[in-house]
Protein backbone atom coordinates (compact mmCIF):
# COMPACT_ATOMS: atom_id res chain seq x y z
CA UNK A 1 0.00 0.00 0.00
CA UNK A 2 1.22 3.58 -0.74
CA UNK A 3 1.54 5.01 2.60
CA UNK A 4 3.20 7.62 1.86
CA UNK A 5 0.87 9.39 0.35
CA UNK A 6 -1.50 11.90 2.88
CA UNK A 7 -4.84 11.01 3.83
CA UNK A 8 -5.87 14.72 2.47
CA UNK A 9 -4.80 14.06 -0.78
CA UNK A 10 -6.54 10.68 -0.65
CA UNK A 11 -9.76 12.03 0.13
CA UNK A 12 -9.18 15.30 -2.36
CA UNK A 13 -9.81 12.40 -5.08
CA UNK A 14 -12.77 10.91 -3.52
CA UNK A 15 -14.31 14.73 -2.74
CA UNK A 16 -13.52 15.37 -6.62
CA UNK A 17 -15.40 12.13 -7.22
CA UNK A 18 -18.33 13.14 -4.76
CA UNK A 19 -18.60 16.69 -6.13
CA UNK A 20 -18.91 15.20 -9.44
CA UNK A 21 -21.21 13.02 -8.60
CA UNK A 22 -23.53 15.32 -7.14
CA UNK A 23 -23.09 17.84 -10.13
CA UNK A 24 -24.23 15.39 -12.66
CA UNK A 25 -27.09 14.39 -10.04
CA UNK A 26 -28.25 17.94 -9.90
CA UNK A 27 -27.90 18.35 -13.75
CA UNK A 28 -30.15 15.63 -14.36
CA UNK A 29 -33.08 16.48 -11.15
CA UNK A 30 -33.07 20.19 -12.77
CA UNK A 31 -33.71 18.93 -16.29
CA UNK A 32 -36.21 16.59 -15.30
CA UNK A 33 -38.49 18.82 -12.93
CA UNK A 34 -38.45 21.19 -15.95
CA UNK A 35 -39.31 18.67 -18.47
CA UNK A 36 -41.67 16.61 -16.35
CA UNK A 37 -44.96 17.45 -15.03
CA UNK A 38 -44.78 17.09 -11.31
CA UNK A 39 -46.75 13.80 -11.19
CA UNK A 40 -44.41 12.11 -13.64
CA UNK A 41 -41.55 13.34 -12.00
CA UNK A 42 -43.18 12.41 -8.73
CA UNK A 43 -43.04 8.69 -9.87
CA UNK A 44 -39.57 8.85 -10.89
CA UNK A 45 -38.43 9.72 -7.49
CA UNK A 46 -40.80 7.31 -6.25
CA UNK A 47 -39.04 4.35 -7.93
CA UNK A 48 -35.47 5.94 -6.87
CA UNK A 49 -36.49 6.10 -3.77
CA UNK A 50 -37.76 2.39 -3.59
CA UNK A 51 -34.41 1.51 -5.11
CA UNK A 52 -32.65 2.88 -2.27
CA UNK A 53 -34.77 1.61 0.44
CA UNK A 54 -34.11 -1.91 -0.89
CA UNK A 55 -30.97 -0.96 -1.53
CA UNK A 56 -29.86 -1.55 2.26
CA UNK A 57 -31.41 -4.82 2.63
CA UNK A 58 -29.89 -6.59 -0.48
CA UNK A 59 -26.50 -5.15 -0.19
CA UNK A 60 -25.97 -7.20 3.47
CA UNK A 61 -23.60 -4.43 4.54
CA UNK A 62 -21.23 -5.74 1.77
CA UNK A 63 -19.68 -2.91 0.44
CA UNK A 64 -18.03 -1.65 4.03
CA UNK A 65 -16.02 -5.30 3.49
CA UNK A 66 -13.45 -4.01 1.08
CA UNK A 67 -12.26 -1.95 4.03
CA UNK A 68 -12.59 -4.20 7.14
CA UNK A 69 -11.15 -7.22 5.37
CA UNK A 70 -8.25 -6.09 2.59
CA UNK A 71 -6.32 -3.56 5.05
CA UNK A 72 -6.29 -6.98 6.86
CA UNK A 73 -5.03 -9.12 3.97
CA UNK A 74 -1.85 -9.90 2.01
CA UNK A 75 -1.35 -8.59 -1.34
CA UNK A 76 -1.31 -11.81 -2.79
CA UNK A 77 -4.71 -12.82 -1.62
CA UNK A 78 -6.45 -9.68 -2.85
CA UNK A 79 -8.04 -11.00 -5.84
CA UNK A 80 -9.83 -13.68 -4.57
CA UNK A 81 -11.08 -11.81 -1.55
CA UNK A 82 -12.05 -9.16 -4.14
CA UNK A 83 -13.86 -12.05 -6.49
CA UNK A 84 -15.59 -13.77 -3.34
CA UNK A 85 -17.59 -10.65 -2.66
CA UNK A 86 -17.99 -9.69 -5.74
CA UNK A 87 -19.79 -13.14 -6.43
CA UNK A 88 -21.63 -12.37 -3.43
CA UNK A 89 -23.19 -9.04 -5.02
CA UNK A 90 -24.23 -10.77 -8.06
CA UNK A 91 -26.15 -13.10 -6.37
CA UNK A 92 -27.42 -10.41 -4.15
CA UNK A 93 -28.42 -8.48 -7.37
CA UNK A 94 -30.15 -10.86 -9.13
CA UNK A 95 -32.58 -12.02 -6.29
CA UNK A 96 -33.30 -7.73 -5.78
CA UNK A 97 -34.21 -7.55 -10.06
CA UNK A 98 -36.50 -10.38 -9.05
CA UNK A 99 -38.12 -9.18 -6.17
CA UNK A 100 -38.75 -5.68 -7.82
CA UNK A 101 -40.13 -7.14 -10.70
CA UNK A 102 -42.48 -9.69 -8.89
CA UNK A 103 -43.96 -7.20 -6.42
CA UNK A 104 -43.95 -4.12 -8.15
CA UNK A 105 -47.88 -4.27 -8.44
CA UNK A 106 -48.04 -4.62 -4.35
CA UNK A 107 -45.47 -1.37 -3.95
CA UNK A 108 -47.86 0.41 -6.56
CA UNK A 109 -50.61 -0.26 -4.11
CA UNK A 110 -49.08 0.42 -0.81
CA UNK A 111 -47.40 4.40 -2.29
CA UNK A 112 -50.82 4.58 -3.73
CA UNK A 113 -49.98 5.11 -7.86
CA UNK A 114 -50.95 3.33 -10.39
CA UNK A 115 -48.26 4.69 -12.62
CA UNK A 116 -45.34 3.04 -10.20
CA UNK A 117 -45.82 -0.68 -11.42
CA UNK A 118 -44.71 -0.66 -14.99
CA UNK A 119 -42.18 2.01 -13.92
CA UNK A 120 -41.08 0.04 -12.06
CA UNK A 121 -40.23 -3.50 -13.59
CA UNK A 122 -38.86 -0.75 -16.58
CA UNK A 123 -36.13 -0.33 -13.55
CA UNK A 124 -36.29 -4.15 -12.42
CA UNK A 125 -33.07 -4.92 -14.35
CA UNK A 126 -30.75 -2.08 -12.47
CA UNK A 127 -30.07 -3.90 -9.33
CA UNK A 128 -28.77 -6.96 -11.52
CA UNK A 129 -25.97 -4.60 -13.14
CA UNK A 130 -25.60 -1.73 -9.76
CA UNK A 131 -24.90 -4.21 -7.17
CA UNK A 132 -21.59 -5.72 -8.42
CA UNK A 133 -20.45 -2.43 -8.56
CA UNK A 134 -20.55 -1.88 -4.98
CA UNK A 135 -17.22 -1.27 -2.88
CA UNK A 136 -15.11 0.18 -6.24
CA UNK A 137 -14.49 2.74 -4.08
CA UNK A 138 -13.07 1.12 -0.92
CA UNK A 139 -11.00 -1.47 -3.10
CA UNK A 140 -9.35 2.43 -4.41
CA UNK A 141 -9.02 3.32 -0.32
CA UNK A 142 -7.37 0.77 0.48
CA UNK A 143 -4.55 0.35 -2.25
CA UNK A 144 -4.14 4.34 -2.27
CA UNK A 145 -4.95 5.16 -5.63
CA UNK A 146 -8.49 7.10 -5.14
CA UNK A 147 -8.02 8.87 -8.92
CA UNK A 148 -9.48 6.05 -10.13
CA UNK A 149 -12.40 6.81 -8.47
CA UNK A 150 -12.88 10.24 -10.23
CA UNK A 151 -12.26 8.58 -13.57
CA UNK A 152 -15.07 6.30 -13.04
CA UNK A 153 -17.42 8.66 -11.56
CA UNK A 154 -17.42 10.65 -14.51
CA UNK A 155 -17.28 8.21 -16.80
CA UNK A 156 -20.66 6.55 -14.96
CA UNK A 157 -22.40 10.11 -14.92
CA UNK A 158 -21.77 11.05 -18.33
CA UNK A 159 -23.31 7.62 -19.58
CA UNK A 160 -26.20 8.28 -17.09
CA UNK A 161 -26.63 11.69 -18.91
CA UNK A 162 -26.44 10.47 -22.29
CA UNK A 163 -29.15 7.54 -21.63
CA UNK A 164 -31.57 9.64 -19.60
CA UNK A 165 -31.51 13.27 -19.78
CA UNK A 166 -30.69 13.62 -23.42
CA UNK A 167 -33.62 11.31 -24.56
CA UNK A 168 -35.96 13.61 -22.53
CA UNK A 169 -34.91 16.43 -24.00
CA UNK A 170 -34.54 15.63 -27.24
CA UNK A 171 -37.83 13.45 -27.47
CA UNK A 172 -39.49 14.50 -24.99
CA UNK A 173 -40.15 11.01 -23.33
CA UNK A 174 -42.22 10.81 -20.08
CA UNK A 175 -40.86 9.16 -16.80
CA UNK A 176 -40.83 5.19 -18.79
CA UNK A 177 -37.96 6.74 -21.29
CA UNK A 178 -36.19 8.29 -18.46
CA UNK A 179 -36.31 4.71 -16.73
CA UNK A 180 -35.42 2.71 -19.39
CA UNK A 181 -32.23 4.78 -20.14
CA UNK A 182 -31.35 4.64 -16.45
CA UNK A 183 -31.25 0.54 -17.25
CA UNK A 184 -28.85 1.05 -20.24
CA UNK A 185 -26.41 3.27 -17.87
CA UNK A 186 -26.47 0.94 -15.15
CA UNK A 187 -25.41 -1.55 -17.75
CA UNK A 188 -22.43 0.04 -19.15
CA UNK A 189 -21.87 1.07 -15.92
CA UNK A 190 -21.64 -2.70 -14.71
CA UNK A 191 -18.87 -3.26 -17.74
CA UNK A 192 -16.51 -0.78 -16.42
CA UNK A 193 -16.88 -1.36 -12.84
CA UNK A 194 -15.96 -5.02 -13.69
CA UNK A 195 -12.68 -3.85 -15.32
CA UNK A 196 -11.62 -1.22 -12.66
CA UNK A 197 -12.26 -3.24 -9.43
CA UNK A 198 -9.09 -5.85 -9.88
CA UNK A 199 -6.92 -2.83 -11.78
CA UNK A 200 -5.30 -1.82 -8.31
CA UNK A 201 -4.12 -5.36 -7.59
CA UNK A 202 -3.61 -6.66 -10.80
CA UNK A 203 0.33 -6.94 -10.60
CA UNK A 204 -0.09 -9.07 -7.90
CA UNK A 205 -0.92 -13.09 -8.42
CA UNK A 206 -3.98 -14.98 -7.14
CA UNK A 207 -3.43 -17.36 -4.27
CA UNK A 208 -6.74 -18.33 -2.87
CA UNK A 209 -7.24 -16.72 0.49
CA UNK A 210 -8.60 -18.43 3.83
CA UNK A 211 -11.16 -16.08 4.17
CA UNK A 212 -14.46 -17.83 4.13
CA UNK A 213 -17.92 -16.81 3.12
CA UNK A 214 -19.09 -17.43 6.46
CA UNK A 215 -16.16 -14.67 7.76
CA UNK A 216 -17.58 -12.33 4.82
CA UNK A 217 -21.42 -12.42 6.50
CA UNK A 218 -20.29 -12.29 10.04
CA UNK A 219 -18.93 -8.90 9.55
CA UNK A 220 -21.39 -7.47 7.13
CA UNK A 221 -24.41 -8.69 8.34
CA UNK A 222 -24.36 -6.08 11.50
CA UNK A 223 -23.05 -3.73 8.98
CA UNK A 224 -26.76 -4.53 7.05
CA UNK A 225 -28.87 -4.52 10.15
CA UNK A 226 -27.63 -1.30 11.15
CA UNK A 227 -27.70 0.22 7.38
CA UNK A 228 -31.48 -1.51 7.25
CA UNK A 229 -32.49 0.67 10.73
CA UNK A 230 -31.11 3.66 8.86
CA UNK A 231 -32.53 3.56 5.96
CA UNK A 232 -36.39 2.86 7.88
CA UNK A 233 -35.41 6.23 9.69
CA UNK A 234 -34.47 8.19 6.12
CA UNK A 235 -37.57 6.20 4.38
CA UNK A 236 -40.23 6.92 6.74
CA UNK A 237 -40.07 10.31 5.67
CA UNK A 238 -40.72 9.40 2.69
CA UNK A 239 -42.92 6.67 2.95
CA UNK A 240 -45.02 9.37 4.82
CA UNK A 241 -44.71 11.98 3.03
CA UNK A 242 -45.85 10.17 -0.07
CA UNK A 243 -48.45 8.22 1.07
CA UNK A 244 -50.57 10.95 2.95
CA UNK A 245 -49.46 14.26 1.00
CA UNK A 246 -49.56 13.03 -2.78
CA UNK A 247 -47.10 12.95 -5.52
CA UNK A 248 -46.67 16.50 -6.16
CA UNK A 249 -45.55 17.02 -2.14
CA UNK A 250 -43.29 14.38 -2.05
CA UNK A 251 -41.86 15.86 -5.52
CA UNK A 252 -41.08 19.13 -3.51
CA UNK A 253 -40.12 17.02 -0.38
CA UNK A 254 -37.30 14.63 -2.64
CA UNK A 255 -35.50 18.21 -4.22
CA UNK A 256 -35.43 19.83 -0.85
CA UNK A 257 -33.71 16.71 1.15
CA UNK A 258 -30.38 16.87 -0.93
CA UNK A 259 -26.83 16.67 0.62
CA UNK A 260 -24.92 19.89 -0.26
CA UNK A 261 -22.28 18.80 -3.08
CA UNK A 262 -19.55 19.70 -0.81
CA UNK A 263 -21.24 17.66 2.39
CA UNK A 264 -21.51 14.63 0.41
CA UNK A 265 -17.82 15.51 -1.20
CA UNK A 266 -16.33 15.68 2.47
CA UNK A 267 -18.11 13.15 4.54
CA UNK A 268 -17.67 10.58 1.93
CA UNK A 269 -14.02 10.84 1.28
CA UNK A 270 -13.10 11.24 4.85
CA UNK A 271 -15.01 8.04 5.48
CA UNK A 272 -14.01 6.12 2.63
CA UNK A 273 -10.31 7.09 3.35
CA UNK A 274 -10.55 6.32 6.88
CA UNK A 275 -12.64 3.44 7.29
CA UNK A 276 -8.92 1.26 5.84
CA UNK A 277 -7.09 3.32 8.81
CA UNK A 278 -9.26 2.86 11.64
CA UNK A 279 -9.84 -1.05 10.45
CA UNK A 280 -6.21 -1.90 10.44
CA UNK A 281 -5.37 0.22 13.58
CA UNK A 282 -7.54 -1.49 15.75
CA UNK A 283 -6.10 -4.99 13.82
CA UNK A 284 -2.53 -4.06 15.37
CA UNK A 285 -4.07 -2.76 18.71
CA UNK A 286 -2.78 0.60 18.86
CA UNK A 287 -2.94 3.06 21.52
CA UNK A 288 -6.27 4.82 20.37
CA UNK A 289 -5.50 8.36 22.48
CA UNK A 290 -2.09 8.28 21.19
CA UNK A 291 -2.14 7.14 17.83
CA UNK A 292 -5.65 7.86 16.88
CA UNK A 293 -7.07 10.93 18.45
CA UNK A 294 -4.21 13.36 16.86
CA UNK A 295 -5.83 11.75 13.15
CA UNK A 296 -9.78 12.10 14.64
CA UNK A 297 -9.14 15.94 15.53
CA UNK A 298 -7.19 16.84 12.27
CA UNK A 299 -9.65 15.28 10.21
CA UNK A 300 -12.73 16.83 11.88
CA UNK A 301 -10.73 20.40 11.92
CA UNK A 302 -10.80 20.16 8.06
CA UNK A 303 -13.75 19.33 7.62
CA UNK A 304 -15.01 21.94 9.62
CA UNK A 305 -13.26 24.83 7.84
CA UNK A 306 -14.44 23.54 4.56
CA UNK A 307 -17.95 22.67 5.29
CA UNK A 308 -19.34 25.04 7.90
CA UNK A 309 -19.18 28.91 5.61
CA UNK A 310 -20.91 26.88 2.45
CA UNK A 311 -23.27 25.11 4.68
CA UNK A 312 -24.39 28.17 7.07
CA UNK A 313 -24.54 30.31 3.69
CA UNK A 314 -26.79 27.22 1.88
CA UNK A 315 -29.48 27.15 4.58
CA UNK A 316 -29.97 31.32 4.64
CA UNK A 317 -30.55 31.18 1.06
CA UNK A 318 -32.25 28.22 0.81
CA UNK A 319 -35.07 29.26 -1.27
CA UNK A 320 -32.98 30.99 -3.60
CA UNK A 321 -30.82 28.04 -4.40
CA UNK A 322 -33.93 25.40 -4.73
CA UNK A 323 -35.68 28.12 -7.37
CA UNK A 324 -32.62 28.51 -9.08
CA UNK A 325 -32.26 24.65 -9.13
CA UNK A 326 -35.40 23.40 -9.59
CA UNK A 327 -37.64 26.71 -10.66
CA UNK A 328 -40.05 28.57 -8.57
CA UNK A 329 -42.47 25.68 -8.56
CA UNK A 330 -40.22 23.77 -6.38
CA UNK A 331 -40.20 26.81 -4.04
CA UNK A 332 -41.36 25.08 -1.15
CA UNK A 333 -38.82 22.57 -0.72
CA UNK A 334 -36.61 25.30 0.25
CA UNK A 335 -38.03 24.23 4.28
CA UNK A 336 -37.21 20.47 3.46
CA UNK A 337 -33.88 21.69 2.06
CA UNK A 338 -33.10 24.02 5.56
CA UNK A 339 -34.06 20.88 8.07
CA UNK A 340 -31.89 18.17 6.22
CA UNK A 341 -28.74 20.32 5.94
CA UNK A 342 -28.81 21.24 9.79
CA UNK A 343 -27.98 17.49 11.08
CA UNK A 344 -24.87 18.11 8.90
CA UNK A 345 -23.39 20.49 11.37
CA UNK A 346 -22.88 17.05 13.20
CA UNK A 347 -22.59 14.32 10.33
CA UNK A 348 -18.84 15.35 9.75
CA UNK A 349 -18.05 13.11 12.29
CA UNK A 350 -16.97 9.88 11.28
CA UNK A 351 -18.77 7.87 13.50
CA UNK A 352 -20.09 5.34 11.41
CA UNK A 353 -16.46 3.91 9.84
CA UNK A 354 -15.10 4.20 13.62
CA UNK A 355 -17.26 2.20 15.11
CA UNK A 356 -17.52 -0.54 12.22
CA UNK A 357 -13.76 -0.26 11.72
CA UNK A 358 -13.43 -1.19 15.53
CA UNK A 359 -16.00 -4.23 15.94
CA UNK A 360 -18.20 -2.41 16.75
CA UNK A 361 -21.15 -3.24 14.43
CA UNK A 362 -23.89 -5.00 16.88
CA UNK A 363 -24.08 -1.80 18.88
CA UNK A 364 -24.06 0.63 16.02
CA UNK A 365 -26.97 -1.67 14.50
CA UNK A 366 -28.75 -1.19 17.88
CA UNK A 367 -28.45 1.90 18.32
CA UNK A 368 -30.03 2.45 15.02
CA UNK A 369 -33.08 0.01 15.63
CA UNK A 370 -33.99 1.84 19.02
CA UNK A 371 -34.28 5.32 16.93
CA UNK A 372 -36.61 4.01 14.23
CA UNK A 373 -38.58 2.10 17.19
CA UNK A 374 -39.20 5.67 19.37
CA UNK A 375 -38.94 7.40 15.80
CA UNK A 376 -41.90 5.86 13.55
CA UNK A 377 -44.40 5.95 16.66
CA UNK A 378 -43.74 9.89 16.73
CA UNK A 379 -44.68 10.57 13.23
CA UNK A 380 -47.32 9.01 13.83
CA UNK A 381 -47.98 11.24 16.14
CA UNK A 382 -47.30 14.14 14.72
CA UNK A 383 -49.08 13.38 11.66
CA UNK A 384 -52.22 12.80 13.55
CA UNK A 385 -51.88 16.08 15.86
CA UNK A 386 -49.97 18.14 13.29
CA UNK A 387 -50.71 16.72 9.90
CA UNK A 388 -47.90 18.53 8.37
CA UNK A 389 -44.74 16.95 5.76
CA UNK A 390 -42.43 19.42 7.79
CA UNK A 391 -42.81 18.32 11.31
CA UNK A 392 -42.51 15.28 10.27
CA UNK A 393 -38.73 16.36 9.09
CA UNK A 394 -38.75 18.09 12.77
CA UNK A 395 -38.76 14.67 14.34
CA UNK A 396 -36.63 13.23 12.40
CA UNK A 397 -33.98 15.33 12.46
CA UNK A 398 -33.92 15.53 16.73
CA UNK A 399 -33.43 11.74 16.39
CA UNK A 400 -30.74 11.85 14.47
CA UNK A 401 -29.06 14.39 16.73
CA UNK A 402 -29.63 12.63 19.83
CA UNK A 403 -28.22 9.33 18.45
CA UNK A 404 -25.24 11.27 17.13
CA UNK A 405 -24.42 12.23 20.57
CA UNK A 406 -25.09 8.46 22.22
CA UNK A 407 -22.31 7.79 19.34
CA UNK A 408 -19.66 10.62 20.72
CA UNK A 409 -20.40 9.68 24.26
CA UNK A 410 -19.19 5.63 23.21
CA UNK A 411 -15.95 6.95 21.07
CA UNK A 412 -14.83 9.77 23.86
CA UNK A 413 -14.27 6.60 26.45
CA UNK A 414 -12.63 4.74 23.68
CA UNK A 415 -10.26 7.81 23.59
CA UNK A 416 -10.21 8.15 27.55
CA UNK A 417 -11.46 11.84 27.07
CA UNK A 418 -14.09 13.76 27.56
CA UNK A 419 -16.86 14.47 24.87
CA UNK A 420 -16.24 17.68 24.05
CA UNK A 421 -12.52 17.15 23.30
CA UNK A 422 -13.51 14.84 21.14
CA UNK A 423 -14.86 17.43 18.67
CA UNK A 424 -12.71 21.15 17.81
CA UNK A 425 -15.49 23.76 19.62
CA UNK A 426 -13.92 26.40 19.63
CA UNK A 427 -12.76 26.03 16.06
CA UNK A 428 -16.98 25.34 15.13
CA UNK A 429 -18.02 28.31 17.25
CA UNK A 430 -15.43 30.38 15.54
CA UNK A 431 -16.80 29.98 11.85
CA UNK A 432 -20.32 29.15 12.65
CA UNK A 433 -21.29 32.45 14.41
CA UNK A 434 -20.17 34.74 12.30
CA UNK A 435 -20.69 32.99 9.00
CA UNK A 436 -24.64 33.22 10.22
CA UNK A 437 -24.41 36.96 10.84
CA UNK A 438 -22.50 36.96 7.43
CA UNK A 439 -25.39 35.81 6.09
CA UNK A 440 -28.16 37.45 7.48
CA UNK A 441 -27.07 40.57 7.00
CA UNK A 442 -26.20 40.38 3.18
CA UNK A 443 -29.53 38.94 2.90
CA UNK A 444 -31.29 41.72 4.64
CA UNK A 445 -29.43 44.13 3.10
CA UNK A 446 -29.61 43.16 -0.49
CA UNK A 447 -33.39 42.12 -0.21
CA UNK A 448 -34.07 45.69 1.51
CA UNK A 449 -31.93 47.93 -1.44
CA UNK A 450 -32.25 45.34 -4.21
CA UNK A 451 -35.58 44.53 -4.59
CA UNK A 452 -35.67 43.76 -8.19
CA UNK A 453 -32.95 41.30 -8.38
CA UNK A 454 -34.29 38.13 -9.56
CA UNK A 455 -33.23 34.71 -7.67
CA UNK A 456 -29.93 34.50 -10.06
CA UNK A 457 -28.64 37.81 -9.77
CA UNK A 458 -29.54 37.89 -5.30
CA UNK A 459 -27.67 33.90 -5.12
CA UNK A 460 -24.69 35.60 -7.37
CA UNK A 461 -23.88 38.97 -5.66
CA UNK A 462 -24.68 37.41 -2.23
CA UNK A 463 -22.40 34.74 -2.59
CA UNK A 464 -19.56 36.94 -3.63
CA UNK A 465 -19.79 39.89 -1.29
CA UNK A 466 -20.17 36.00 1.38
CA UNK A 467 -16.99 34.78 0.39
CA UNK A 468 -14.75 38.03 0.10
CA UNK A 469 -16.23 38.96 4.00
CA UNK A 470 -15.78 35.45 5.33
CA UNK A 471 -12.04 35.61 3.55
CA UNK A 472 -11.23 38.95 5.07
CA UNK A 473 -12.50 37.60 8.73
CA UNK A 474 -10.88 33.87 8.24
CA UNK A 475 -7.21 35.73 7.40
CA UNK A 476 -7.88 38.27 10.36
CA UNK A 477 -8.92 35.67 12.82
CA UNK A 478 -5.47 33.40 11.46
CA UNK A 479 -8.22 30.39 10.42
CA UNK A 480 -5.77 27.52 9.21
CA UNK A 481 -6.81 26.61 5.50
CA UNK A 482 -3.21 26.09 4.73
CA UNK A 483 -3.41 22.58 6.24
CA UNK A 484 -5.36 21.49 3.35
CA UNK A 485 -4.16 23.59 0.50
CA UNK A 486 -0.22 22.27 1.31
CA UNK A 487 -0.94 18.37 1.41
CA UNK A 488 -2.27 18.66 -1.84
CA UNK A 489 0.61 20.31 -3.25
CA UNK A 490 3.30 18.57 -1.58
CA UNK A 491 1.46 15.25 -2.70
CA UNK A 492 1.66 16.49 -6.71
CA UNK A 493 5.01 17.78 -6.85
CA UNK A 494 6.23 13.79 -5.51
CA UNK A 495 3.82 12.54 -8.65
CA UNK A 496 5.44 14.84 -10.59
CA UNK A 497 8.90 13.96 -9.90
Amino acid sequence: MRNNISNTYQAFWFALASLLSFSFSIISAAVLSRYFEKADYGTYKQVLYIYSTLLVIFTLGLPKAYSFFLPRTENRYAKDVINKITKIFVLLGACFSAVLYLGAASIASILRNNELEVAIKIFSLVPLFLLPTMGLESIFSVYRKTHYVAIYTVITRVFMLLCIVLPVIIFNTTFKGALIGFTISSFLSFLVALYLKHLPVREYSCEKSKLKYSEIFSFSLPVMVASIWGILELSSNQFFVSRYFGTEVFAEFSNGAIELPLMATVIGATSAVLAPVFSKMSYEKVDLKKDLYPLWIRVLEKSVLLTYPVLIFSIVFAKEIMVLLYGEMYENSAIYFQIFNLYFFLKIIVYGPYLISTGRQKMYANAHMYSVLVLIPLQFAVLYIINSPVALIIVALLVKILRTFYFIKVIAVDFNIKVWQLLPIKLMVKILVPCFIFSILIKGIINFNFKNLNYIEMLVISALVYFIIYSCYAVTVKINYKSIIKPLISNKVKSAK
